[in-house]
Protein backbone atom coordinates (compact mmCIF):
# COMPACT_ATOMS: atom_id res chain seq x y z
CA UNK A 1 0.00 0.00 0.00
CA UNK A 2 1.10 3.76 -0.64
CA UNK A 3 2.09 6.13 1.73
CA UNK A 4 -0.69 8.86 2.05
CA UNK A 5 0.10 11.73 0.83
CA UNK A 6 -0.64 15.16 2.61
CA UNK A 7 -1.30 18.53 1.01
CA UNK A 8 1.82 20.57 1.43
CA UNK A 9 1.89 24.25 1.35
CA UNK A 10 4.12 24.76 -1.04
CA UNK A 11 4.38 28.67 -0.36
CA UNK A 12 5.58 28.40 2.90
CA UNK A 13 7.82 25.42 2.19
CA UNK A 14 9.77 27.54 -0.72
CA UNK A 15 10.12 30.84 2.02
CA UNK A 16 11.50 28.37 4.28
CA UNK A 17 13.83 26.83 1.77
CA UNK A 18 14.72 30.40 1.12
CA UNK A 19 15.65 31.41 4.57
CA UNK A 20 17.66 28.58 5.08
CA UNK A 21 19.65 29.62 2.04
CA UNK A 22 19.20 25.86 0.20
CA UNK A 23 18.90 25.40 -3.20
CA UNK A 24 16.55 22.83 -4.51
CA UNK A 25 19.06 20.65 -4.71
CA UNK A 26 20.45 20.82 -1.57
CA UNK A 27 17.30 20.29 -0.21
CA UNK A 28 16.75 17.08 -2.53
CA UNK A 29 19.94 15.99 -1.58
CA UNK A 30 18.45 16.53 2.30
CA UNK A 31 15.31 14.91 2.36
CA UNK A 32 16.93 11.87 -0.26
CA UNK A 33 14.97 12.62 -3.51
CA UNK A 34 16.26 13.90 -6.83
CA UNK A 35 15.69 17.18 -7.67
CA UNK A 36 12.74 16.38 -10.67
CA UNK A 37 10.65 15.06 -7.75
CA UNK A 38 11.16 17.87 -5.73
CA UNK A 39 10.73 20.28 -7.81
CA UNK A 40 7.20 18.72 -8.62
CA UNK A 41 6.23 18.86 -5.10
CA UNK A 42 7.37 22.32 -4.78
CA UNK A 43 5.65 23.21 -7.82
CA UNK A 44 2.36 21.28 -6.34
CA UNK A 45 2.47 19.20 -9.30
CA UNK A 46 2.79 15.85 -7.17
CA UNK A 47 1.30 15.06 -3.81
CA UNK A 48 4.63 14.65 -1.09
CA UNK A 49 3.94 11.54 1.35
CA UNK A 50 3.53 11.69 4.47
CA UNK A 51 7.55 10.54 5.32
CA UNK A 52 8.74 13.30 2.90
CA UNK A 53 6.92 15.92 4.47
CA UNK A 54 8.89 14.73 7.82
CA UNK A 55 12.20 14.99 6.23
CA UNK A 56 11.59 18.29 4.82
CA UNK A 57 10.17 19.31 8.23
CA UNK A 58 13.30 17.83 9.46
CA UNK A 59 15.69 19.51 6.93
CA UNK A 60 13.91 23.22 7.25
CA UNK A 61 14.05 23.03 11.01
CA UNK A 62 10.26 23.30 11.69
CA UNK A 63 6.95 20.73 12.49
CA UNK A 64 5.55 18.98 9.96
CA UNK A 65 2.54 21.13 10.57
CA UNK A 66 4.06 24.31 9.35
CA UNK A 67 4.48 22.88 5.91
CA UNK A 68 0.87 21.67 5.22
CA UNK A 69 -2.22 23.12 4.69
CA UNK A 70 -4.55 21.69 7.90
CA UNK A 71 -8.06 22.33 6.27
CA UNK A 72 -7.50 19.71 3.71
CA UNK A 73 -5.75 17.07 5.48
CA UNK A 74 -8.25 14.07 5.52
Amino acid sequence: MPAATLPLDTGATERRRVLKGLTQAELAALVRVNVSHLNQVLRGARSPSAPLVRRLAEALGCEMIDLIIPDQVA
